[in-house]
């Protein structure tokens, strides 16, 4: 065998054994809270196992829905006709960094409120199990929250955004 050959072999050895403390330093932070200290060596190193859509992957499908209310009722409010997607990913209202934050939520309800002109506005998040390896997915057991109302006559100041 040539030196040079062994010389290959030896950083792919060493390069294969890194990778491998890697993967299992990401598992081990994906799975538990990441300790200080390694945090501290490591920085941002471990990025992948904070990486919600891989790391924790949801055991549910979610349907954001927003409501008006007016002459006593709650209906459906048309918001994906309003404000078309431009991607192929959906909606943002849909996703999670939006649905579980109130302070992002008051955004899209506002723009309910202008453009239906209720005296209220809702968004209600519904949840119903995966059935995993099923290409079907059945909706049973659908349960429903009211994530947010917000009076459409008695809104919250808008935020000041300075525009750079």
């Amino acid at each position: 065998m040539s030196s040079n050959s062994l010389l290959k072999q030896c950083l792919s050895w060493i390069w294969l054994g890194a990778f491998a403390f890697y993967q299992a330093g990401a598992f081990y932070a994906a799975q538990h809270e990441v300790p200080p200290p390694l945090r501290r060596i490591c920085g941002n190193l471990l990025w992948p196992a904070d990486w919600h859509m891989f790391a924790f992957p949801s055991r549910f499908h979610t349907k954001v829905e927003f409501q008006g209310y007016k002459d006593g009722a709650w209906k459906r409010l048309p918001m994906e006709n309003w404000y078309p997607t431009h991607w192929e990913s959906g909606y943002r209202w849909e996703r999670r960094p939006v649905y579980d934050y109130a302070s992002r939520q008051i955004a899209f309800l506002r723009a309910a409120c202008g453009k239906s002109g209720d005296d209220k506005a809702r968004l209600v998040r519904f949840r119903w199990r995966k059935t995993p390896g099923a290409p079907i997915q059945n909706k049973i057991g659908i349960r429903s929250d009211v994530l947010m109302t917000l009076d459409c006559h008695d809104m919250p100041p808008e935020p000041r955004v300075k525009v750079l």
